[in-house]
């Protein structure tokens, strides 16, 4: 683990082959939200490191076994392959 890293204290683990319109969602959802991450690469995976309690802004997989922005039991920000899950997402997205 890099030094940086180390200044973090959680981590979301992505499959290196995550599509890139929802990392690109998920990074802006976090820049958005103010969240302080890092963002490195392995050979088989994108972490998001980040501080706890930053959870409910960042990507997380759920019982659908599909990842997700957001906690499970909260509505989703973005669901694969449908983009953002309301007009009113998308508006504060802008």
């Amino acid at each position: 683990m890099s030094v940086l890293r180390d200044d973090f204290d959680a981590e979301v683990h992505l499959p290196a082959d995550i599509s890139r319109e929802f990392l690109s969602a998920a990074l802006l959802r976090a820049i958005d939200n103010r969240v302080d991450f890092g963002l490195f690469h392995e050979a088989d995976k994108i972490i998001i490191a980040h501080f706890g309690g930053d959870e409910i802004y960042l990507p997380s997989r759920w019982s659908d076994k599909r990842w997700h922005i957001g906690h499970e039991d909260g509505e989703p920000f973005f669901r694969p392959g449908r983009g953002l899950s309301s007009r009113s997402e998308a508006a504060r997205r802008l």
